[in-house]
């Protein structure tokens, strides 16, 4: 009864606790379908989001076809909503994806129906999921077909509006000199009535913080260009250090002789402009001109400084082109007035908002500035600037290409015919483009210039950046013109990327467009089906970077701060810094590679991939690697020891994870894979201290005691300053030779690496003082005999 009883507690227990178990794993199911259906239902809102943006951009854009800054905006807007719908579909796919590796992994619900209901729930809940997503998958990908149509017609649509302004026609004729005349000086009179206003209302009420931020720009500028000089002066070359400086140093003092007055310049334009403005002097319809005011100024001082440094009009031994001196004059004032005539067309944009001028005005200032610029051309094509060779100082100078003088030519003609035609914008773009694209291709190619010298050998290494880094990190003359091919190639990249994108500004794309292209290249860069984000990759390289240069200069702090304070041996340093390196780089390849977007996790089939390489071709270097790590903690031998194996012999220069350098005593250095060092019979006469034992052999004649040779062979030992006096040296006799008595000299050295001199030195003195007791030493003899043949017949 009492056992029945039991058993039947025991079973309600079961019951209970299965119960239990199924309520818990019920409340386990429906809380994480829950939580599915409501990400779910947050995708559903997300989703309704971006469609009602992409009906709102649509209707905007067929609201304002003709308005260039709406459609920039549009452009922008819809760009970024793209990226956006894109991101979300691939998490989808992914999700869908995860859907159905579960709903594998679930199988088949069983043909009986004796599953558990948690894991049908499950099955239904991971199949209505997928389905789903399905359906969220079809609606994003149609938003992003819209969207790419919409910005592809946006771009139509601003290449059509360009293209219609650029190609209107106005009736030169209609517009009489008198006119312009008329309408030049009412135009002025309305600026100046304006201005006088304003300059009336600062000096009665703002006086205080005018003064106050004039004064406070001075100051900044007056900082950043003295000390723009101290900091970077250095780099500019003087009159007599120009011929000797090479085109490296002639192109970086350029670059900052032209550098520091423009950095100076903007400075003080931008804090005086937003001082202004911050202080309530600027109103704000004199905000807009100011600001075109102070970006004309600073462009050109910035081509004034250029050209000045490149042309060098007054001093031959500084130009950077080959020119005369007249030639180089003459460009000067050329490209100070083109420029010149571009900073008034620009301020007179500027002056026409603010008095919103009918559109002869506009007209007329475009007409005269492509006249001007035409003209400037005309007069360039008549000049013969090049120098002949060698001879910068000349005044006069040869014909250039026929091609150069007759292109200008014609480009200036053009200009004029098509202005007068009534193509006035057509004229000006043109105009303008000669202008400003031409100065930039200029900077370019000197940048290029800058590029190709840091690329030259020896010039990274003799330059202050590769100075610094080689005393801070001992960098070797090779890693040097490494670094050197690598920062030309960035240059290269910065000038050509900045240069393309400054064109393309000119040529007419918007701000918004350069920078998301640019985003767009760097960072979604699609080959295939992969996605590659070039802007990580380069952020990854430069963190390998600084860890390189950190681990090289942490190494180099560690050895000579507290490894050779602490007395630490070579060959332990030696050791404890490959450690240290080998450590350091791997680390810093590895936040390179997170940083560059590649997922770690995914290394596991990269060493899948090793592993099969392994079994079938890499044996040896595994072998090679893993024997390397034995050799750097065992230490059997290190960096400095006198090593002999079967194949050679010589000191230990380094030992690296692969192979050791041995150098033997005709300095050949000879590579041998670690893996032989550790599996065969290595000698090392320096393993646990440098003390040796040499050997001098040495035959006396019959007619000598041995006694009386040995005792002379010790006395000459223990003269000899470099032979230990313990252990003592000794002397065997060691056979009865054919001709002599033998005998060996054994003598320990403190350092066996002195063992060919100090044997030298032996000899020597056994030599010396043989002759000195007129001891023999013996030497076979060889008699010969030439007899007659013909003596021998008679």
């Amino acid at each position: 009864m009492y056992n029945l009883i039991f058993n039947k507690t025991q079973l309600q227990n079961m019951i209970k606790n299965t119960f239990f178990v199924v309520l818990a794993s019920m409340f386990l199911v429906f809380g994480s379908f829950a939580q599915q259906s409501q990400e779910l239902t947050r995708d559903e809102v997300q989703i309704e989001q971006f469609e009602s943006q992409t009906n709102s951009l649509e209707n905007r854009f067929d609201q304002n076809k003709d308005n260039e800054t709406v459609l920039i905006d549009i452009r922008t807007d819809a760009s970024t909503l793209l990226l956006e719908v894109q991101e979300s579909l691939d998490q989808f796919k992914l999700e869908i994806a995860s859907d159905k590796e579960k709903l594998t992994a679930l199988g088949d619900a069983p043909a009986d129906g004796s599953e558990a209901q948690a894991v049908t729930l499950e099955r239904k809940a991971l199949t209505e999921s997928s389905a789903l997503l399905t359906v969220y998958v079809g609606r994003l990908e149609k938003l992003a077909t819209r969207l790419d149509e919409l910005v592809f017609d946006v771009g139509i649509t601003r290449r059509d509006l360009f293209t219609s302004a650029l190609f209107e026609r106005v009736e030169i004729g209609a517009i009489s000199a008198f006119e312009i005349h008329s309408m030049f000086r009412e135009e002025m009179s309305k600026f100046w009535v304006k201005t006088q206003a304003w300059l009336a209302f600062v000096w009665e009420f703002k006086r205080s913080a005018l003064f106050s931020s004039l004064a406070f720009s001075g100051v900044a500028g007056l900082l950043i260009y003295f000390g723009g000089y101290r900091i970077f002066g250095r780099f500019i070359l003087g009159r007599s250090e120009v011929e000797e400086g090479g085109i490296g140093a002639r192109l970086t003092s350029a670059f900052w002789s032209a550098a520091i007055p423009t950095l100076t310049a903007a400075a003080v334009g931008a804090s005086t402009y937003f001082l202004l403005l911050d202080f309530g002097v600027l109103r704000i319809d004199f905000a807009a001109l100011f600001a075109r005011l102070i970006q004309s100024a600073v462009a050109l001082v910035l081509v004034l400084t250029l050209a000045l440094a490149i042309l060098s009009p007054w001093d031959a031994t500084s130009r950077l082109v080959n020119v005369t001196n007249r030639g180089a004059k003459w460009l000067f004032v050329l490209v100070g007035l083109l420029f010149a005539i571009r900073t008034i067309s620009y301020v007179g944009v500027g002056v026409r908002e603010i008095l919103d001028l009918p559109l002869q005005n506009s007209v007329a200032q475009a007409f005269f500035e492509t006249i001007a610029v035409a003209a400037v051309l005309i007069i360039v094509s008549r000049l013969e600037p090049v120098a002949p060779e060698g001879k910068l100082d000349s005044e006069t100078g040869i014909s250039t290409q026929g091609w150069i003088r007759t292109t200008t030519l014609v480009a200036g003609i053009a200009l004029i015919l098509i202005s007068l035609v009534g193509y006035v914008a057509l004229a000006a773009f043109i105009a303008t483009q000669i202008v400003v694209t031409g100065a930039l291709l200029i900077v370019i190619y000197f940048g290029l210039l800058s590029a190709k010298s840091v690329m030259v050998e020896g010039a990274f290494a003799a330059s202050p950046l590769g100075v610094t880094l080689s005393k801070s990190v001992q960098l070797s003359e090779q890693n040097a013109n490494r670094l050197g091919l690598l920062f030309g190639i960035l240059i290269y990249l910065l000038i050509l990327g900045l240069g393309l994108s400054f064109i393309l500004l000119q040529w007419g794309f918007a701000s918004e467009e350069v920078m998301s292209g640019a985003l767009a290249l760097f960072t979604h860069l699609q080959i295939g089906g992969i996605n590659i984000s070039l802007l990580n990759i380069g952020i990854g390289l430069i963190l390998f970077g600084i860890g390189y240069f950190a681990t090289r200069h942490f190494q180099q702090w560690l050895d000579r701060n507290v490894l050779v304070r602490g007395k630490v041996e070579l060959g332990v340093r030696n050791s404890i810094r490959k450690v240290i390196g080998y450590f350091g780089i791997a680390l810093a390849a590895m936040i390179a590679i997170s940083a560059a977007g590649f997922d770690l996790s995914n290394l596991a089939l990269v060493a899948g991939a090793l592993s099969l390489g392994i079994g079938f071709g890499l044996q040896t270097i595994v072998s090679n690697f893993v024997s390397g790590l034995i050799l750097l903690a065992e230490r059997p031998f290190k960096a400095g020891d006198w090593v002999e194996t079967t194949s050679v012999q010589g000191i230990v220069k380094e030992i690296s994870v692969r192979a050791t350098e041995i150098e033997t005593f005709s300095r050949k250095s000879v590579i041998v894979p670690n893996s032989e060092l550790v599996n065969g019979a290595v000698g090392n006469w320096t393993h646990r201290n440098p003390i040796g034992r040499i050997e001098v052999m040495v035959g006396v004649s019959y007619d000598n005691s041995p006694q009386r040779i040995i005792d002379l062979l010790i006395e000459i030992a223990d003269q000899n300053p470099n032979v230990l006096k313990t252990p003592e040296p000794s002397v065997e006799f060691a056979d009865f030779g054919a001709s002599s008595l033998d005998f060996v000299i054994r003598a320990f050295l403190a350092d066996i690496g002195n063992g060919l001199t100090v044997r030298n030195e032996l000899r020597i003195a056994i030599y010396e003082r043989f002759k000195e007791e007129n001891i023999e030493i013996p030497f076979p003899h060889r008699e010969v005999f030439v007899r007659n043949a013909g003596g021998l017949s008679e």
